[in-house]
């Protein structure tokens, strides 16, 4: 008798709920027009202070100390504006944390863009339009020249179709085999769309940055199409400012052995495959000799997914290993032709990193 009392209050207060539903539904239409909200530069926030002081010299000045302080806060008003954000960004690589996924962003030091991966889009979250989007505006960037898309896994490819939809892409950099994958499909689908060229890349390429280069060492053309799509993974050597760094996006022990026999030495080294167990082999780390790894991983799967054998195997050759699910994002930046990586969260990790001479992180969880 309670159950069918309650079906009858329930069927009564259904209305109210779809009407609660369609507002909902509105408003998050509403909010996708909007214009993206970005964090200000200093020089922005110290012309926001001028506007505040200059209003409330307004209130206590002379008529003449009231017309400059009104010029003052037009100036400061503009100023906010125009520095807003970077015009010049820094020329940097950042290791976003996008969780269980990749994105590295690489800001070139004649202001070109590529994006390496663009992490997960699945029904929780885009990590293309939650954390990739959001860094590349708040650096002043409007544009991507590259969108590289290392292999077809969702948590690699999928924010890319949001990047495809909300911002300028010169063109999409895919492997030299295409795949069965349904969002690769959906990615050359939105390319047609958009009127972005697809170019399909192979051992030997090379990608101009300037004043930076791309290399790609993995997978040569003839790479047999029976090997995993892990193992397809584009791998890519960035040489910037004498300094080198591997990014070798999913590949397991087998990628790894060919990988090896090239010229892959590097300062740093995008951990394979989130710190797994099937990649980062003993001899593929020799035949890198990185000074810093970044392991890029995170959200559930995150500390099962890094093997602890893997990470000892970094941590006998003195390597610093540098975990975005501890750290944040990681940036690297040059500093008196050195490399710097610095962590860029602020809370105090669960496992600390060791530090190395020469190299600031900041504090993780």
């Amino acid at each position: 008798i309670s159950f069918s009392i309650g079906t009858v209050f329930a069927h009564a207060i259904t209305p109210v709920f779809t009407v609660i539903q369609t507002v909902a539904d509105w408003g998050a239409q509403v909010q996708q027009y909007m214009p993206p909200i970005t964090s200000p530069t200093l020089g922005a926030g110290i012309m926001y202070v001028l506007v505040v002081l200059s209003a409330v010299g307004i209130r206590a000045a002379s008529r003449r100390g009231s017309f400059v302080h009104r010029g003052v806060v037009v100036v400061a008003l503009i100023g906010v504006v125009v520095f807003w954000r970077d015009w010049w960004p820094e020329p940097s690589v950042a290791f976003l944390d996008v969780r269980q996924g990749d994105a590295t962003v690489i800001l070139s030091p004649e202001g070109r863009v590529a994006v390496v991966d663009a992490g997960n889009r699945n029904e929780f979250a885009d990590y293309g339009e939650r954390v990739v989007a959001p860094y590349l505006w708040s650096r002043g960037v409007t544009r991507i020249d590259h969108l590289i898309l290392t292999h077809a896994d969702r948590d690699h490819m999928g924010g890319a179709l949001y990047l495809l939809d909300e911002m300028a892409v010169g063109e999409v950099v895919l492997g030299p085999v295409a795949g069965e994958s349904a969002t690769e499909r959906e990615v050359i689908d939105r390319c047609a769309t958009r009127s972005v060229p697809v170019r399909r890349v192979a051992s030997g390429d090379a990608i101009d940055l300037g004043g930076a280069e791309l290399f790609v060492v993995h997978p040569p053309m003839e790479w047999p199409g029976n090997h995993e799509d892990n193992d397809l993974s584009i791998v890519m050597r960035l040489e910037w400012d004498g300094t080198r760094v591997l990014l070798p996006g999913d590949i397991e022990v087998e990628a790894e052995t060919l990988v090896a026999k090239t010229d892959c030495r590097a300062d740093v080294l995008k951990v394979p495959h989130h710190g797994s167990r099937t990649s980062s082999s003993a001899a593929f780390i020799d035949a890198v000799a990185p000074r810093y790894a970044v392991v890029s991983t995170g959200g559930r799967y995150g500390r099962e997914a890094v093997s602890s054998q893997v990470l000892d195997r970094y941590s006998q050759r003195g390597i610093t290993v540098l975990r975005t699910d501890e750290l944040g994002a990681v940036l690297l930046t040059m500093e008196n032709g050195s490399p710097r990586l610095v962590g860029t969260r602020r809370v105090r990790p669960a496992n600390p990193v060791p530090k190395r001479a020469g190299t600031t992180h900041g504090d993780g969880q």
